[in-house]
């Protein structure tokens, strides 16, 4: 007798398949063996696993032919308990071909063991099915925690990490990714795509200074490269760093950048699913700005004639436009004395 539908789900607990499952035999007592055969939708990863109720029943499972094969005399009873505790599991991470659902069909038999003297008998098929739901596996970032990438102050912009790996158990596809200052922002930091890597990958940017964020999306344009996650990888390895800040260090010498990555996936449930954050962080060499100053104000030192004056720091710091934008003015040259009334 079958049991009602049973349902699996993706990288979960293994399913008994037929809980319920009733043998009767009208002239034998005991059984001699049983096999099991997922007879529609067998996968690679696909497994049938037991749990015998007697010492006397054993088994193996065949996984290219899908076949559980149980043997060794033993009661009705027990082949009853230890067939009811056959159990489908899967270790593969698309066990429905990239769709939401899938089924397998399994097909029972037993053989009796001739307790009655009559010969042995086989049962006819029994046919039960399992419903498959799938998960949508989230892609994975790999980074290099040190980046090779070196930046000095005035550069031109530098592409943050040419090394970027990405990658996705079931999904050939993207729908979103970020690129993050997450320590060490400095005002004056701009991340970015270049229009030819955009062009190259289909995939279009935007930088928010707030979050200090650049957002990845693929190209909805006519004739756009595919949002395929290769271009995607691609595009975050392009993403460049450079800063318009005379100090760019006021904040820290160093920038750790954080990437993440959404995929897209219909087939399966649950939506696009969210990849790990990949962190990686490299220095920035600072040029030391010349300090600028251009006028003083007028009367910096009165006097009588012929007398002395003391021309002190203090009063030409207070008198001057001087400005040092990655440091102090300390100290001053008086080269000249023009004399006036």
């Amino acid at each position: 007798a079958p049991s009602p539908a049973r349902t699996y789900s993706e990288s979960g607990s293994a399913t008994q398949l037929a809980p319920d499952l009733v043998i009767s035999d009208a002239d034998d007592t005991q059984l001699s063996s049983a096999s099991i055969r997922i007879s529609a939708g067998l996968r690679t990863g696909d497994t049938l696993s037991f749990t015998a109720a007697s010492n006397a029943i054993s088994g193996s499972y065949n996984a290219d032919a899908g076949v559980l094969k149980l043997h060794g005399t033993a009661s009705i009873a027990d082949y009853q308990a230890t067939l009811r505790s056959v159990a489908y599991s899967s270790s593969s991470t698309d066990p429905t071909g990239g769709v939401a659902t899938g089924s397998r069909t399994f097909d029972w038999r037993v053989n009796d063991a001739n307790s009655d003297g009559t010969g042995f008998t086989r049962s006819t098929a029994l046919q039960t099915s399992l419903t498959v739901q799938a998960r949508n596996d989230a892609p994975e970032l790999s980074s290099p925690t040190t980046l090779s990438s070196r930046y000095s102050e005035g550069d031109a912009p530098i592409t943050l990490n040419p090394d970027l790996a990405v990658s996705d158990a079931d999904s050939a596809n993207f729908s979103s990714a970020t690129v993050r200052i997450s320590s060490g922002f400095t005002a004056g930091d701009v991340l970015a795509l270049s229009s030819a890597a955009s062009t190259d990958t289909g995939v279009v940017a935007s930088w928010d200074q707030t979050s200090r964020t650049l957002t990845l999306t693929p190209n909805t344009a006519q004739n756009a490269p595919a949002p395929t996650l290769l271009n995607a990888m691609r595009a975050l390895r392009a993403v460049t760093y450079a800063s318009s800040s005379d100090h760019p260090t006021a904040s820290s010498t160093s920038r750790t950048i954080t990437w993440q990555l959404s995929d897209n996936n219909p087939g399966n449930a649950g939506g696009p699913a969210l990849s790990n954050q990949a962190s990686g962080s490299f220095t920035i060499t600072p040029v030391n700005d010349a300090p600028t100053f251009s006028t003083l104000s007028q009367g910096v030192v009165r006097t009588q004639e012929d007398t002395a004056a003391e021309i002190s720091f203090q009063t030409l710091n207070g008198v001057s436009n001087a400005a040092d934008v990655d440091g102090q003015v300390n100290a001053y040259v008086v080269k000249a004395v023009t004399s006036g009334s």
